[in-house]
């Protein structure tokens, strides 16, 4: 049953993700792109998954001083999924590259 919600909401965040598009230097954007590869990861296409949340957080986190302080817990979420995704994946090193830049990103950890 939990699968099935997976696939229904990446059939969702696809067709968000195109609205979206419109507005391609908007952060909202990538967190659309996070979510989607968090459901992506979740059904276990870790391939199809990392796309998603590698280019999410990284334009997050380029883009982190026009978001809000209530979307930045989203911020934090995409790059701690995609860490979960590497570790699942067992790419432990990758992983550890990226709990690196957010311990060196002091506004993951404000708020």
């Amino acid at each position: 049953m939990g699968q099935q919600r997976y696939s229904d909401a990446e059939t969702v965040l696809r067709e968000a993700l195109r609205a979206e598009e419109k507005r391609p230097d908007s952060w909202e954007l990538f967190v659309t792109r996070a979510s989607l590869g968090a459901s992506l990861a979740a059904q276990v296409k870790l391939a199809d998954a990392e796309p998603e949340l590698a280019a999410s957080c990284n334009q997050l986190l380029q883009r982190q001083a026009q978001i809000p302080w209530e979307g930045r817990r989203s911020l934090k979420q995409s790059c701690e999924n995609l860490i979960g995704l590497y570790e699942t994946w067992g790419k432990t090193q990758t992983a550890g590259e990226w709990r690196g830049k957010i311990a060196r990103n002091s506004t993951l950890h404000s708020k």
